[in-house]
């Protein structure tokens, strides 16, 4: 039950009571070898909870040590069916190629095995498709899958992809336009095209013309200055917490920062001027 609140409370953007709910959900920890895998669940609450904290140091290194086996968790990734997309889509914010490759691969292999189930396989197409930058696939995620978790990240991946792109979304084909047939994940194995360089890493310096905050992003760097939390940014603008914390990363990237914390120092020490007009 723990578990299951943490993350309601994740997805509702409130930390605070999502940590609570974890902490308690640990406190379980003696028992957890009679339900198989709660510990390896709890980890990926935790690092769920480190990435919407921002606390992306502490979540790389969970993935690099104790949490090392989750990419590839069988049990998780049919659990959650957005979870092999999200470790493609942390990848580029850690720049760790073999974090994408390995997720990947795995839910690519679990979708190979289970030709019939639906999720499985639009949980592969997901993941291929944001390794890949390839709207289309993600459209039809975004579209299809019946995980609301993953259809609201799909539709954000779509959003950012096509913003990057600049590309108007009435523009893009229709999901399933592309294909004829369907899209079996086994005729994708091991397939592992590679994404441009510029695409893949995470940018270290950013473009002053092209890297002026637009006026929403704008108004969620004041927000955010001013202390407020992602839920109650989120209030202000009538968007959704994730929506804000999609705003906020590219707020970060856009100045090469990575936390509130920096964000806050630079419009001390810079004023928020600098901030509105880029760098």
């Amino acid at each position: 039950a723990s578990a299951t609140l943490c993350r309601t409370e994740l997805l509702a953007g409130d930390t605070g009571a999502a940590a609570g709910h974890l902490a308690r959900c640990r406190e379980y920890g003696d028992a957890s070898a009679a339900v198989p895998h709660l510990a390896s669940y709890c980890q990926w609450l935790g690092i769920l909870l480190h990435a919407a904290r921002d606390d992306v140091r502490e979540a790389a290194g969970l993935l690099t040590t104790s949490a090392g086996h989750l990419p590839s968790l069988r049990p998780l990734l049919l659990a959650e069916p957005g979870a092999a997309a999200w470790f493609v889509r942390f990848s580029r914010r850690i720049a760790d190629r073999t974090l994408a490759d390995t997720a990947l691969k795995a839910v690519e292999r679990l979708a190979a095995d289970n030709p019939d189930v639906p999720a499985v396989q639009l949980a592969a197409l997901h993941a291929r498709s944001l390794y890949e930058c390839a709207p289309d696939g993600i459209a039809r995620v975004a579209a299809e899958h019946q995980d609301a978790w993953a259809r609201l990240c799909a539709a954000e991946d779509l959003r950012a992809l096509l913003d990057e792109r600049q590309v108007a979304q009435e523009a893009l084909p229709e999901p399933s336009s592309p294909r004829h047939g369907p899209w079996m994940a086994r005729n994708h194995v091991g397939r592992m095209t590679v994404v441009e360089a510029a695409d893949y890493r995470r940018r270290t310096a950013p473009e002053p013309a092209a890297d002026a905050l637009n006026d929403i992003e704008r108004t969620i760097a004041r927000l955010v200055v001013d202390g407020l939390t992602n839920r109650q940014v989120a209030q202000h603008v009538h968007l959704s917490p994730h929506t804000v914390n999609y705003y906020l990363r590219r707020i970060y990237g856009k100045f090469g920062i990575r936390s509130r914390v920096e964000l806050a120092r630079h419009v001390h020490d810079h004023g928020f001027g600098a901030v509105c007009e880029g760098m």
